[in-house]
């Protein structure tokens, strides 16, 4: 009796990961879909980003925005992700970074820096995508 039980119970799971198996069939796959996304943009400042900053500030050169790049990232990643200056319009920059660069503390040369830096690198990022 115990052995016809048993046997009851193992067909009884066996059936229902066969219809679990066969529900699962057809459906789409559990990994990840490969994406075919351009690579995002390097947020390092480049030659590119100078003469773009230069346009605006003369005289500023890569040294400037690398400092403005690596302020920006040790003092914004303390309290959040990266910010990507392409995501947000000059106006928005203009809004946030005041705010921002009170709560972080920067001086006024460190906070020169960084606004120099984000607007460069968004304006590259931005005519590089037309």
């Amino acid at each position: 009796m115990i052995h016809v039980l048993r046997s009851k119970k193992v067909m009884a799971v066996l059936l229902l990961m066969s219809i679990v198996l066969l529900c699962c069939r057809g459906t789409k796959s559990l990994a990840p879909a490969k994406k075919d996304v351009k690579s995002e943009p390097s947020l390092v400042p480049d030659n590119a980003d100078v003469t773009a900053a230069q346009a605006h500030w003369t005289g500023t050169t890569l040294a400037n925005l690398t400092q403005g790049y690596n302020i920006y990232n040790d003092k914004c990643l303390d309290c959040h992700d990266v910010k990507k200056p392409q995501d947000f319009s000059i106006e928005d920059w203009n809004n946030t970074l005041p705010k921002m660069g009170r709560k972080s503390h920067l001086d006024s040369t460190q906070y020169k820096l960084v606004y120099r830096y984000i607007l460069a690198k968004r304006e590259t990022i931005l005519a590089a995508k037309k």
